[in-house]
């Protein structure tokens, strides 16, 4: 058995949907091949799909969504968000990722944003051709974009990282050398 603790880590942040988690599992497969450690944090809401979930570690962390709730509820999504920055900040520190991969959903929200404080770099992989909520706001944080599909609808391109950031194509771990090779 080979020794692990000599691998880096990779974290993931994905969201509460099977699109989510799916598109997050088939980059983790080709990952863990190239011999990186997967640390996913996600949100209890996914726990279903996580029995074949290949990863070395999966954290849950509270999060929720503004989508749907009255102002009234709001404070306490806030509080869950924040709850989650603080939980991904802890094991961000404790694995030292060497990058860090969102694949949307508002569970990605406090993972990349803890990992962007700690001065990580963050891509965030759309799947869908429309950018989501979360992804959206993400962009202007982002060092890299990624895709399913090449036409996809960024709604506001000039936040990507004031146009540092590349707009990176690539279908489920295809071009991850690529990626990983320029950070």
């Amino acid at each position: 058995m080979k020794n692990n603790k000599n691998k880096p880590y990779i974290m993931y942040a994905a969201g509460v949907s099977g699109g989510h988690l799916f598109s997050a599992d088939a980059v983790s497969n080709e990952l863990r091949k190239r011999n990186y450690r997967i640390i996913l944090l996600t949100d209890k809401r996914v726990k279903r799909f996580l029995n074949n979930f290949k990863a070395d570690k999966i954290i849950l962390v509270p999060s929720d969504t503004f989508t749907n709730k009255g102002f009234i509820k709001w404070p306490q999504v806030a509080f869950k968000l924040l709850l989650g920055f603080f939980i991904s900040l802890f094991w961000i520190i404790l694995t030292r990722p060497i990058l860090s991969i969102g694949f949307g959903g508002y569970p990605s929200l406090s993972p990349l944003l803890a990992s962007k404080l700690l001065g990580r770099k963050i891509i965030i992989h759309e799947q869908n051709t429309v950018f989501g909520r979360a992804n959206n706001f993400l962009c202007s944080f982002a060092d890299g974009v990624s895709n399913g599909f090449k036409n996809t609808r960024i709604k506001d391109l000039k936040n990507i990282n004031n146009h540092k950031s590349e707009i990176i194509f690539f279908l489920m771990g295809l071009q991850i050398e690529v990626v990983l090779g320029s950070l």
